[in-house]
């Protein structure tokens, strides 16, 4: 059985990249995840002084020592006595100086932990002996090659239950003297053949048979198996900078955009100079007048993911204006494509930036003003079969392109202080994107803890990572999401999807908990609709969703935040108050852990769909924080202080090397606020925990601090929030008074939702450290000023302004016989209704419970908060439904301000007679195979074409959309007919540009399948009968909103009419198949449902446009001031036979 690395994003497999969605239906395709391991036996054993491997947990002065099957204990006294070994060493009472000491006066060495008190350490049978007579050291052990080696857990099974040949990964102490010396041996060993060699990490073939004495060898820390690797914002922007629609606050004009930062993102290729096709992203590229694009700064000298070839870089020399660094990790080769077009999306949302540059533009970025360093990853083969055998060496080449083999593999108790002086902001990737996930065929191929030990190493990387696409389940969560270092993504809903509220979880977004028990995601953003570049092309975009698509969105906030500090908007040195303004003279590199520190403390708790630990479960939606939403949604407007805020933010960063980091000897750091009332006062610690090491079969804490407040009204233990045990209470807020330390954790938050005045008390407690020395960083808000002082709040966000609002701008939009846009605009905040026809409707974030009237959609997946919330705002748009064929109505317009003045406005309105639109139940998606499924009235996109549905590309599975429109049977005199067109609206282009160039076509079906309509898999309504086929104006595929009109000829014309002539209970009828052909080419391309999780809304679902003369069929005149068409990008499409 070999392991596989799941992508995390979106929701189609193409034959070269596998792009999985592991969702649960009615999401396209089904789950292609490995088998969970859930939480792990060892950890979840109870009791003290308990030493938890893999190979199970236990107390070894009472228990003994666990057996693994085929593998028998050694008798540590047959060891040569010469030879250095790896021991067990636990340690009594907490006397880790002590051990320390020991370890060290014996001439052995200390080179990780196990949990729990547990060091591994480098020594000779005879220094072993006097390391065990110290009475700080309860018990020490020889480390077993049983215990190297991976135990069934959960569903996966045994290292030594893999039958034939296999790939197996061994993994060096990276700490042992002579690392390289374990290749060389294996090379030598019969039926063992080494694959690759990277030092710590040595990937080979051989069997069973051979893994006893490799895990005899003393310097193998760990056997597992290698990742077979292949892939898993417009309205993001607002959703998580003040979660009020439209309105910007930390990314308002001249605050942050990236500007002076650099993030990394290591995917699929981007066409940022010319691909194959001769097309360059103008999101990435540097090209001049005639047409020359300018290569990456810095590119590697030969393609390739070795050491050697990761770290010989050249100089380009270019001075890109985006690209700082390209390389080619999977040797793709010099014309590179996004043949998923999965890396240029990502990339796109973390730093896309169309002209005018460095400037927010539809869906450009979050960070637009950031450079880029891209590691492609994907191969030309299929897969990300080029990322490194050991990550860390991908993390090097990102963290210093000019120069990635300078950059330390290892650090001194007290950091890599002299190396982060050679920090170049402009170059060095700070923020790192993984929008991947290994779903290991056993329980831990080790990738995490490389992940967790360069940040360890390099205190100044925030490495984001995708959760993976398998909720809404728990215990779903991919590696290396479930690191402790990382900033772990989950996909939450996104902004103007009316059937979903902003403060619900994606279903398909993976949950916790890691094996060792932790929350396991840390943040929440969106991971829906999220539209961004689409590789293969010039200037296109297309809409794709998964937690890969919410990881760049958080790796772009996460750059924000860098900016913000590293611009002087903070305090000087990382500590102390925010100044609120861009200040030289306060620069600070921020550390990790800091970064982290500050999302987390301005996230908002959600109380919508899949929040809770178990996303199944409706009962835990709104839990917090859990295992689904972490900490909640992203909110930069609470976690970041600008001049003249409402609000006031205080920081502390404490790195390795600082005088207040924690020893082996524990202590305390307290630090004391003043606190006014009238706003939650919110505290966060974070920290970057040292990494384990592998034999506990997770990443687990090692060193554990404690968050306490202490103020008027008691003292608050973090992460004790009264909504972790009733998920639905009102106010979520930690309790106060005595609780149990969370022991898991490396981020603890409080929340006091309203304050007494007075002074609290910030206490860090470093409650047990085993590696020295620890770091960590503090965020707080609220009304918070230094004791003896006050702070002066700034006025609110959105506030009232004199006298009663005016109403302005007011454009009703006619879309069919039933449904208009109402847009106006006011002078000042305020909430917003229209009314028509006996309805109310209102400006909301999303629709209630109660659905849109006149309509039959689905489920809404709302909390009872955002249901029909009203937006307050100055620019609004209210979707009216429930009108009638060709009636006019007066629309009355009213909008409230903030001190209850009101101010109302009307206009006339005529339905369109000669627009329709289909409805909910009469809409369907339709997937084929055991696996596929039928969705009527709840799909989430119609897509046609085929895709894979299993990581090894060899299951297809075809896709067709369906829809049929009802029309009156006064609607329409079909003689009077001259025209039609249907339309509908592209959402996900999946089509592989380069390879694959399918038709899109809309069938008119033959009138058979009317009286059974809603009922129909796939298989009948693939095989109907049709009357008419229909192409769109254009055989160009671009998705992310783009309008597609398929337009009758003559011939085709006639069948509609004549299946519009019959009349059946008062109805006229014509039921279409949306379709891809040839079907032999994998690609597909998707149309909005109009209804449910992944809609943009009922606007946008299929429409029938009848012409009966020369007027428009909704009323609306051409526009004389249009400007010409312009032709370009030219391309010849294969007809059909």
């Amino acid at each position: 059985m070999a392991a596989a690395l799941g992508v995390a994003a979106g929701l189609l497999a193409t034959p070269s990249t596998g792009i999985v969605e592991q969702a649960s239906a009615p999401d396209l395709g089904p789950s292609a995840s490995a088998p969970k391991t859930g939480p792990l036996a060892n950890f979840e054993a109870k009791g003290t002084n308990l030493v938890r491997i893999l190979a199970g947990a236990f107390d070894p002065a009472k228990d003994a020592p666990p057996a693994a099957p085929d593998i028998a204990l050694r008798d540590a006294a047959s060891l040569p006595s010469g030879t250095a070994q790896y021991w067990l060493v636990q340690v009594r009472d907490k006397r880790y100086s002590d051990v320390n000491a020991a370890v060290s006066k014996a001439g052995g060495r200390i080179v990780g932990t196990v949990p729990d008190d547990t060091y591994m350490v480098r020594a000779t049978p005879t220094q072993r002996a006097a390391i065990d007579s110290s009475p700080a050291v309860r018990w020490s052990g020889y480390y077993q090659p049983a215990w190297r080696v991976p135990v069934a857990a959960g569903d996966k099974p045994g290292l030594l239950e893999l039958s034939g040949p296999q790939r197996y990964r061994v993994h060096v102490f990276s700490d042992d003297p002579a690392p390289g010396a374990v290749g060389r041996v294996l090379a030598q060993m019969q039926g063992v053949k080494v694959l690759r060699d990277e030092g710590v990490v040595v990937d080979i073939q051989a069997s069973a048979a051979q893994i006893p004495a490799i895990a005899a060898l003393p310097a193998v820390e760990w056997i597992g198996t290698p990742p077979r690797v292949f892939p898993t914002n417009f309205n993001a922007r607002w959703v998580n900078d003040t979660g009020v629609r439209d309105l910007y606050a930390a990314t308002a004009p001249g605050r942050l955009n990236g500007a002076g930062q650099t993030a990394a993102v290591a995917d699929t290729g981007v066409n940022y100079k010319y691909d194959l096709n001769g097309r360059a992203h103008i999101n990435f590229r540097d090209c001049d007048a005639a047409g020359v694009c300018k290569e990456a700064i810095y590119t590697q000298v030969t393609p390739g993911n070795t050491p050697a070839q990761i770290n010989t870089v050249q100089n380009n020399a270019t001075g890109h204006r985006k690209m700082v660094a390209y390389f080619d990790l999977g040797n793709a080769g010099p014309n590179m494509f996004d043949e998923s077009s999965h890396g240029t999306h990502t990339a796109g949302s973390v730093t896309g930036d169309k002209s005018p540059f460095g400037s927010w533009q539809g869906a450009d970025g979050m960070a637009p003003g950031a450079k880029l360093v891209h590691q492609n990853i994907a191969t030309t083969s299929g897969g990300l079969g080029g990322l490194p055998a050991d990550e860390y060496n991908l993390l090097r080449q990102a963290y210093r392109p000019r120069d990635p083999a300078g950059v330390p593999t290892t650090s001194p108790a007290t950091g890599n202080v002299a190396d982060y002086g050679n920090y170049v902001a402009t170059e060095d990737a700070r923020t790192h994107n993984n929008s991947w996930g290994s779903a290991t065929g056993v329980v831990d191929d080790g990738t995490a803890i490389r992940f967790d030990k360069f940040i360890w190493d390099h205190e100044d990387m925030s490495t984001v990572i995708s959760a993976g696409n398998g909720g809404p389940g728990p215990a779903t969560i991919l590696t290396p999401s479930i690191g402790k270092n990382d900033i772990s993504s989950g996909a939450s809903a996104n902004g103007r999807q009316p059937m979903v509220s902003i403060d619900s979880m994606a279903s398909f977004s993976s949950h916790g908990p890691t094996a060792d028990g932790r929350f396991g995601v840390d943040l929440a953003t969106p991971g829906q609709i999220v539209v961004s570049a689409k590789g293969g092309t010039t200037d296109d975009e297309h809409t794709a969703q998964g937690t890969s698509m919410s990881g760049p969105i958080l790796t772009g906030l996460a750059t924000l935040v860098r900016q913000y500090f590293y611009d002087g908007y903070g305090p000087a040195a990382g500590k102390g108050f925010a100044g609120g303004s861009a200040d030289a003279g306060r620069r600070h590199n921020p550390s990790a852990a800091l970064v982290k520190a500050s999302l987390v403390n301005g996230a908002e708790r959600m109380r919508g769909w899949y929040t809770g630990d178990n996303g199944s479960l409706r009962a835990q939606d709104g839990q917090w924080p859990s295992m689904g939403q972490g900490f909640g949604r992203v909110n930069l407007d609470n976690s970041l202080y600008f001049s003249n805020d409402p609000t006031n933010n205080w920081y502390h960063d404490v790195w390795r090397s600082d005088p207040q980091a924690f020893g082996t000897g524990g202590g305390t750091r307290s630090y004391t606020l003043q606190v006014r009332q009238g706003a939650p006062l919110d505290v966060t610690l974070a920290w970057t925990d040292a990494p384990n090491l592998l034999p506990a079969g997770t990443p687990a804490l090692v060193n554990n601090l404690n968050l306490t407040v202490t103020g008027p009204g008691g003292t608050y233990v973090g992460n004790n929030m009264n909504s972790r045990a009733v998920a639905g209470v009102d106010v979520a807020e930690t309790l106060p008074g005595a609780a149990p330390a969370d022991t898991l954790n490396p981020v603890e938050r409080v929340r006091v939702a309203n304050p007494p005045a007075g002074t609290y008390t910030v206490t860090v407690t470093g409650a047990s450290i085993l590696t020295q020395f620890q770091g960590y960083a503090l965020a707080a808000s609220g009304l918070i000023s230094s004791p003896g002082s006050s702070f002066a709040a700034g006025p609110a966000r959105q506030r009232d302004a004199a006298g009663s609002p005016t109403i302005s701008n007011v454009k009703v939009e006619p879309v069919s016989a039933n449904t208009a846009v109402v847009r106006f605009t006011t002078n000042e905040p305020t909430t917003a209704t229209v009314t028509a026809g006996g309805n109310t409707y209102v400006d909301s974030y999303n629709v209630g419970s109660g659905g849109f009237p006149g309509l039959n959609e689905g489920p809404v997946e709302t909390s009872a908060e955002y249901g029909d919330k009203p937006v307050l705002g100055t620019s609004h748009e209210i979707l009216m439904t429930a009108l009638s064929p060709g009636q006019s109505y007066l629309v009355q317009l009213s909008a409230r301000d903030l001190a209850a003045n009101l101010a109302s406005q009307s206009v006339t309105h005529t339905s369109p007679a000669l627009a329709y639109q289909a409805d909910a139940p009469d809409i369907g998606y339709f997937s084929s195979g055991p696996s596929g499924s039928a969705n009527w009235r709840t799909g989430t996109q119609m897509y046609a074409g085929t895709s894979f549905v299993d990581p090894l590309d060899t299951v297809a599975q075809r896709h067709l959309g369906a829809w049929m429109f009802r029309v009156p049977e006064s609607g329409v005199d079909p003689n009077a007919i001259t025209g039609a067109v249907v339309e509908t609206t592209a959402r996900h282009n999946w089509v592989v540009q380069y390879t694959a160039d399918p038709q899109f076509s809309v069938d008119l079906l033959n009138e058979s399948v009317e009286p059974s309509w809603g009922s129909q898999n796939y298989d009948q309504l693939r095989t109907a009968p049709r009357t008419a086929r229909v192409f769109p104006e254009t055989g160009y595929e671009r998705g992310g909103g783009q309008k597609y009109a398929f337009t009758f000829n003559c011939s085709e014309l006639a069948a509609l009419k004549s299946s519009l002539s019959t009349v059946a209970g008062g109805e006229r009828k014509a039921a279409f198949r949306y379709q891809a052909t040839p079907l032999s080419e994998t690609s597909l391309f998707s149309m909005d449902f109009g209804f449910n999780r992944r809609s943009s809304g009922p606007e946008y679902r299929p429409r029938l446009l009848l012409f009966t003369g020369s007027s428009y069929p909704t009323g609306e005149a051409c526009d004389p001031n249009a400007p010409a068409p312009v032709i370009n990008d030219i391309g010849i499409q294969n007809g059909l036979t």
